[in-house]
């Protein structure tokens, strides 16, 4: 159990800190300001797609249409949200279609997994690193 355990971590630090595109180690490019969004102006995004504070600082806001969901005060989402989130532009354009199981078009299918009251599995889990699972 500890060797899978250990192997899980190591899954996970691998997918958190190495690029998979060229395997190189991820650098940091976001910096935090504020209540807790990211500063994107310096961030290389696909064509298309656009933040708020990118288009705040090239003088092109009037351009796009972030919708009622961006607070334009702030450039973030209009949502009680910690930390808050960047505004981006609503994509117009060839989005890829269907890219993979659960993508289409459309609309993507999102899962989320909620344990069960009482998981052995997660009850081992977090009482390694000293939590109790949370009520399912």
């Amino acid at each position: 159990m500890v060797a899978i355990l250990a192997s899980l971590a190591l899954v996970a630090a691998v997918v958190v800190f190495v690029d998979p595109i060229d395997g190189t180690q991820a650098a940091p490019t976001v910096t935090s300001t504020g209540a807790g969004a990211k500063d994107t102006t310096d961030i290389e995004l696909p064509p298309g797609v656009m933040t708020y504070d990118q288009a705040k600082a090239k003088g092109t806001l009037d351009e796009y249409d972030f919708g009622d969901r961006c607070d334009p005060d702030t450039g973030t989402l209009a949502l009680p949200l910690a930390p808050q989130q960047n505004c981006f532009a609503k994509f117009t354009g060839d989005n890829g279609g269907e890219t993979t199981p659960g993508v289409t078009a459309d609309e993507i299918k999102v899962v989320a997994y909620l344990n069960q009251p009482g998981d052995p599995i997660l009850e081992f889990i977090y009482g390694q690193i000293g939590l109790k699972t949370k009520p399912g």
